[in-house]
């Protein structure tokens, strides 16, 4: 009987190893599982901050249109007034 305890022994441990080993391969899976997830997620995050990236440039030149658009009007209104006083001018030169 005495063989027989340490056997048993041998046995208990050999299959708690193998109990061990089992878990942690499932543990190695979940966590790759995980690493593939958080790597999903890190490139959505990226590709929307890409995306907010040209949003904000759209916006930037937008605004910048804006901006410059009464400066346009008026560069223009000041080439049609040049524009007609030359033609005052050259009126008043043929027929005075």
């Amino acid at each position: 009987m005495s063989e027989a305890a340490p056997n048993l022994d041998f046995r208990e441990q050999v299959a708690r190893i193998d109990q061990l080993f089992e878990e942690n391969r499932k543990l190695a899976i979940e966590r790759a599982k995980l690493d593939a997830e958080r790597l999903k997620l890190e490139s959505e995050r990226i590709k929307l901050e890409f995306e907010g990236l040209k949003y904000r440039s759209e916006r930037n030149k937008l605004d910048r249109d804006r901006f410059l658009a009464p400066l346009a009007m008026a560069i223009t209104a000041m080439g049609a007034g040049a524009a007609l006083f030359a033609a005052a001018l050259a009126y008043l030169r043929l027929f005075h």
